[in-house]
C-alpha cells in the first residue's frame, strides 16, 4: 500500500477461523477516511457505522513513535511499556528507580506527572490533495519540493488554533493523496502504572516480540485537561471475555509504513540488487569492527 510518509491513524484487521485444527487469516490496512466498508460486507457481512469508525478514531491516541487506547471513563490510557519508558526514566530518582522498582498510583492523587510527554487525539481528517497539487503544479525536483513544503506549511498554520491543537499535513500512496490530520494534543499526561523494567521486557527484543504473552509489556498514564481527568465520551471499553475462535478482529494504531503491494519487479529488486548490496557494506564493517577490538581499540 505504501501509505505513509509519518505517522497515520489506520485501521488493521484480521480474521482467525478454527477449523480442523488449522488457522487461516485476512488481512489489510486502511485510513480510517478511506475504510472499504462495502469489501468488509461482502467478505464478512460486516459493515462499521459511521458512529463506529467515529469511536474507533477518537479512542486511539498518538505518542511519540507510538499508539494507545483510551481504556476509562477518566481518561486513562493503556500503551505499551516502551512508550512510556521515558516518562519512567524522568520520574526516577537516586532514591528510588522505577525501573527496578516499577510503579502503581493507587489514587489519582498520587499520579506523577510525566515531564515534556504529550499524547494526540486525532479529530479529524481532511482531504487536502487539490491544494496541493495547485500549488506544486509544473514544479519538478528540487522546486517541487520547497512548494510542497511551503503549502504544508502554511495549510498546518492555518489549522492551528491554539496551544491544545496540533495539524500535521500526511502524504498518502506516494503523494498521490494529501490529507491534512488535526489533533487535540494533551500536554499534562501523569503516569497511573508501569512494571519493573525486567518484567515488562523480559527476554529482550526476540521473546518480546516473538512471545509477548510471557512479559507484562504494558503502562498506563491518564489524560489531563486543565487539572482535571479528561471526561472521555469515546473508549474502548474492557472486555473481560476477550476475542473467541472465529471474531472478526480490529487493530487501530499509527503504524510506520506498509509495502504490502510492492510489484513483483520491487521484491526482484530487494532480493537481487538492495539486500545483497546492505549484506556486502554491513559484512564490511561488521569486519572493521571486529579488527578494532583485536587491536584492543
Amino acid at each position: 500500500m505504501n501509505y505513509f510518509r509519518s505517522f497515520v491513524l489506520a485501521l488493521m484487521f484480521a480474521v482467525v477461523v478454527v477449523l480442523a485444527h488449522r488457522t487461516a487469516a485476512d488481512e489489510g490496512m486502511w485510513p480510517l477516511n478511506r475504510f472499504p466498508a462495502a469489501v468488509l460486507q461482502q467478505k464478512y457481512g460486516f459493515t462499521p457505522t459511521p458512529q463506529w469508525l467515529e469511536r474507533a478514531q477518537l479512542a486511539s491516541v498518538r505518542l511519540p513513535g507510538c499508539s494507545g487506547s483510551i481504556v476509562s471513563p477518566s481518561g486513562l490510557v493503556m500503551t505499551n511499556y516502551h512508550c512510556a519508558v521515558g516518562c519512567v526514566e524522568a520520574l526516577t530518582s537516586k532514591d528510588r528507580s522505577l525501573l527496578e522498582t516499577g510503579f502503581y498510583a493507587a489514587s489519582q492523587a498520587e499520579e506523577r506527572v510525566c515531564p515534556g510527554v504529550q499524547i494526540n487525539q486525532l479529530t479529524s481528517i481532511t482531504d487536502v490533495t487539490e491544494r496541493v497539487a495547485a500549488s506544486t503544479r509544473d514544479t519538478q525536483g528540487e522546486a517541487f519540493a520547497k512548494a510542497r513544503q511551503a503549502v504544508f506549511a502554511t495549510i498546518e498554520r492555518e489549522c492551528t488554533t491554539g496551544d491544545d491543537v496540533s495539524c500535521q499535513v500526511v502524504t498518502l500512496y506516494r503523494g498521490g493523496k494529501y490529507d491534512l490530520y488535526k489533533y487535540r494534543r494533551f500536554s499534562d499526561v501523569r503516569l497511573v502504572f508501569a512494571p519493573e523494567f525486567d518484567t515488562a521486557f523480559f527476554g529482550g527484543d526476540p521473546d518480546n516480540f516473538m512471545f509477548p504473552r510471557y512479559n507484562l509489556d504494558l503502562a498506563f498514564m491518564r489524560l489531563y485537561d486543565r487539572g482535571a481527568p479528561v471526561q472521555a465520551t469515546h473508549r474502548f471499553p474492557w472486555s473481560p471475555g476477550g476475542a473467541a475462535a472465529g471474531d472478526l478482529v480490529f487493530v487501530t494504531g499509527h503504524p510506520g509504513t506498509t509495502l504490502r503491494q510492492y510489484t513483483v519487479s520491487q521484491l526482484e529488486f530487494e532480493r537481487d540488487v538492495r539486500l545483497p548490496t546492505d549484506l556486502s557494506y554491513y559484512s564490511e564493517r561488521r569486519g572493521l569492527l571486529m579488527e578494532f577490538r583485536r587491536r584492543g581499540g
